[in-house]
């Protein structure tokens, strides 16, 4: 038998490519403290935006890009952290490490990172990312 070589793969190109996106969706969560809402009961998309002061659609995507991370888990439209999350990204815990999603992100994606905490907020407008990106005030918010 011949050695058989592995078929060729973008698999590894787009984890790479691509991991800026977790690490901002992991950034966004701790921002809005998604997991400590959460752990307070806020479970449904609508109680989450709430409670984190975002749009309904933006706390939807982020629960579901968190669920897709293996940070939440979701059942009859009630999510919950995985034990992971609950113990190391609830804010008030001795062993939350939340702030570190926050703080080296900031320095390495910043622009991608903008854009999700932009786009989970109650007034964010696909066109209005531009004129976000260019007013100091919003800079100062989101960096």
């Amino acid at each position: 038998m011949a050695d058989q070589q592995p078929q060729p793969s973008l698999e590894h190109i787009m984890r790479i490519s691509t991991g800026g996106w977790a690490a901002a969706i992991l950034a966004a969560g701790s921002e809005h403290a998604v997991f400590t809402h959460l752990e307070k009961g806020a479970d449904t998309v609508d109680a989450l935006a709430k409670q984190a002061g975002i749009s309904r659609r933006g706390a939807g995507a982020l629960l579901d890009g968190l669920t897709g991370l293996g940070f939440l888990t979701v059942s009859n439209g009630r999510y919950r952290n995985t034990p992971d999350a609950a113990e190391f990204l609830v804010e008030g815990k001795r062993s939350y490490f939340g702030g570190f999603a926050r703080v080296s992100l900031s320095s390495r994606v910043r622009g991608l990172r903008s854009y999700f905490l932009a786009s989970f907020s109650n007034t964010f407008r696909p066109r209005s990312i531009a004129r976000a990106r260019s007013s100091r005030r919003i800079r100062y918010l989101i960096s």
